[in-house]
């Protein structure tokens, strides 16, 4: 066996191509054998890279066809990667007829007025092609690829992995391993507890290669099922301590995905895609003249700390934003009426609210769950029909929503139409439901449409998009509550029936933008499960979490800033009559952090209440720019519990274009520091236009610095600063 110390260095390769991304450089590197890698740094430390680091190159794409070799060292039930690009050299162990490697064919630069796009083609001896797309949009801080895969041979082949993405070469600025340099940065995800960020030493995870350099060193993570965020988001970050260089990445991706960490020899690799055969029971068969494509990814390197990194990948999402309505880039305000019926709506208590919203500047009010369930069931039952009760609505939907709109607000309505409960028409319909092992899927009491099925999309068509053209709804809110778990019968495996399935989510909430384009669209998946860029390319806004009203909302507000844009991000404030002045500025606060969204018992305020939420949103109304447009910086301690929650939090948001940011603090439990000292843009003299509540005395702006009080605990209050001019 050869030893690590044997392999090439990073001179030794040929450099294909070199391009620039404004602050990325990349860099396609082959060997000696046709293998393509791509390295990827910040241009300015070009000149820094390690030249005699010991590594194989990482192919720019990982494939494993069922029935071929997979790759020796130890992987097998841990990782299919290096399928193509085993531990050793080709002459050593293998013949390259038996071995499914794929090698450098051509690449191509195409550029335009827009965007900077490079095809790389590889191709192997079976007939099989694999297309490599990277494309960067101007000003972006990221790069976005993928992989297409093409059946150029006379038989079927069947897939069994396949990434999207592969970036090696971590890091490159180091001398052999870099011990006690590299660490590995997720984002976690549970239940009112989204986007908790967890750091671990390379060490710690199991991750530096062993003394020969032949064992695969893996940590493989993702999530399994239709709640793409239930436990981690698709979120990948590689730090370098000693040149603070991160490397990160984002799946765009609402099935099954994985993503890895995996080392061999000196330098770490980060991969992903979708879940494969070992972790998502998938496979894929691909027929003569067929193509598949992965999932998108979006990568990302910079030199600076996670929020840096994790804002040059959320960059990349503002050019998916839909367009329509026009009046949603205003950032208008939601009033919800969730958290003030229970999911038990009726006309009379959606007019009350109507007439004790009029006027304050709200712009949309949404009728949540419940409206088709009979009283006194429950908001659970009765769904999947969505014809709405006339107990509840004996005028019908209609009337009430002609009610909302003489009182200047845009109505909307609530539905889970994925799933269907007993009742319900299709719930005993094999033919239209989700199957398992020839049995209808279901969870709890919980039945899943098939969404590959023409019947279901014109179910839905009738029962769905008729409905809010019927009643001329200006807004929906999509719910999902359950998860399928590893696949579904209808394919030639649990998890490409699973993929299949997602695809025909995608497909219906297309037709619903195409049907209904002036439709604003919110995802909701028991709060956060969904919180991926594909369905925000699908959606206006998404709500972050069921949390309502928890003292954690803005930790968990702000932890978002890292995987989504803040426009995006719905925040919700219930506010209650027995709340003091000091609870409704905490949870009013916590809505500068994304898109304000109010709940809970409006009609029954007293006049100094009301008093704050006017002061709330005319503060939102001003900063809706910042929230827009800008770059966000955290400052406080590790929150660690979410439930006995100690220490603070302050968020300085920038819009630099205008000259302008914001700062929203909150105050938890336990000894608090007298005053913090937050950096400020090195422009000159900022001063205070704007604050919320409007008589603090906590803030001191000085040149380059602003001086925040924080004097009591489970306070929050936000200033909004301006650069002076001359």
């Amino acid at each position: 066996m050869k030893p690590v110390y044997a392999r090439n260095s990073i001179n030794q390769y040929q450099l294909l191509l070199e391009q620039e991304f404004d602050n990325i450089l990349v860099r396609y590197l082959m060997d000696e054998e046709g293998r393509v890698a791509m390295l990827m740094i910040p241009v300015h430390l070009r000149n820094d890279i390690n030249l005699d680091k010991a590594i194989g190159l990482d192919s720019i794409v990982d494939i494993q066809f069922q029935g071929y070799p997979y790759a020796s060292g130890w992987g097998v039930g841990r990782t299919e990667r290096h399928g193509s690009r085993p531990t050793t050299k080709k002459s050593d162990y293998f013949d390259p007829d038996e071995i499914h490697l794929f090698f450098y064919k051509s690449h191509e630069v195409i550029k335009n007025s827009l965007s900077i796009k490079i095809k790389t083609i590889l191709v192997n001896n079976l007939g099989f092609e694999i297309e490599h797309i990277l494309s960067w949009h101007y000003g972006e801080q990221a790069v976005e690829v993928n992989t297409i895969f093409s059946n150029c041979s006379n038989k079927p082949i069947t897939i069994e992995m396949i990434s999207s993405f592969v970036l090696g070469g971590i890091t490159p600025f180091c001398e052999g391993v870099a011990s006690d340099t590299l660490n590995l940065h997720r984002i976690r995800s549970s239940w009112s507890a989204e986007g908790r960020h967890v750091k671990h030493s390379i060490e710690d995870m199991h991750l530096e290669r062993s003394w020969l350099g032949i064992s695969k060193q893996v940590e493989r993570f993702g999530q399994i099922g239709t709640m793409p965020v239930r436990g981690y988001f698709p979120f990948i970050a590689a730090e370098d301590q000693t040149k603070e260089v991160f490397w990160g990445a984002q799946l765009a991706w609402a099935g099954s995905w994985q993503m890895e960490a995996l080392r061999i020899d000196d330098a770490l690799s980060i991969s992903g895609g979708h879940a494969d055969r070992e972790f998502g029971h998938w496979t894929k068969t691909v027929q003569p003249g067929e193509k598949f494509v992965s999932p998108r990814a979006i990568l990302s390197t910079v030199q600076g700390n996670i929020d840096d990194l994790a804002q040059s990948l959320v960059s990349v999402q503002k050019k998916y934003v839909p367009n329509t309505p026009s009046y949603e880039s205003e950032l208008p305000i939601i009033f919800n009426e969730f958290c003030s019926t229970w999911g038990d709506p009726t006309a009379d208590k959606i007019k009350k609210m109507a007439d004790s919203l009029k006027g304050k500047g709200i712009d949309y009010l949404v009728i949540d769950a419940g409206w088709y369930s009979e009283p006194d069931e429950g908001w659970g039952a009765g769904k999947g029909d969505w014809l709405p009760n006339l107990k509840r609505f004996p005028n019908g939907l209609k009337e009430v929503f002609d009610y909302i709109k003489k009182h200047k607000m845009v109505p909307g309505l609530w539905f889970e139409f994925e799933n269907c409960h007993p009742g319900a028409r299709n719930y005993d319909k094999k033919s239209n439901l989700l199957q398992k092992d020839g049995e209808i899927l279901t969870v709890g009491t919980n039945r899943f449409l098939d969404m590959r099925k023409p019947s279901v999309h014109k179910f839905l068509n009738e029962r769905v998009i008729q409905l809010l053209s019927d009643i001329e709804a200006g807004y929906i809110k999509i719910d999902y509550n359950n998860t399928t778990g590893i696949g579904v019968d209808g394919a030639e495996s649990l998890g490409e029936g699973l993929r299949q399935h997602i695809e025909g989510v995608y497909t219906f909430l297309d037709k619903l933008r195409e049907k209904c384009p002036d439709l604003v669209i919110e995802n909701c998946s028991s709060g956060g499960h969904r919180l991926e860029p594909s369905m925000f390319e699908k959606t206006n806004m998404s709500s972050f979490s069921d949390a309502h009203e928890t003292l954690s909302i803005p930790i968990i507000a702000a932890n978002l800033h890292r995987v989504m844009l803040p426009r995006q991000n719905q925040v919700w404030a219930v506010l209650r009559p027995e709340d003091n002045l000091k609870r409704f500025a905490y949870i009013l606060n916590s809505t500068f952090l994304g898109r304000m969204c109010i709940s809970g018992d409006v009609d029954s305020l007293t006049d100094l209440q009301w008093q704050r939420v006017d002061e709330s949103i005319t503060f939102y109304k001003n900063v809706r720019n910042i929230i827009k447009e800008g770059y966000t910086e955290r400052f406080g301690p590790i929150i660690s519990s979410y439930i006995d929650i100690n220490g603070w939090q302050i968020i300085k948001r920038v819009n630099e274009q205008e000259n302008e940011l914001m700062v929203i603090v909150h105050t938890f439990g336990g000894e608090l520091p007298e005053m913090i000292e937050i950096p400020l843009p090195d422009k000159g003299n900022w001063i205070l236009k704007n604050q919320f509540p409007n008589n603090i005395d906590k803030f001191i702006p000085g040149q380059n610095t602003l001086y925040c009080k924080l004097d009591e605990n489970f306070e929050g209050y936000a200033g909004h600063f301006v650069l002076k001019k001359d």
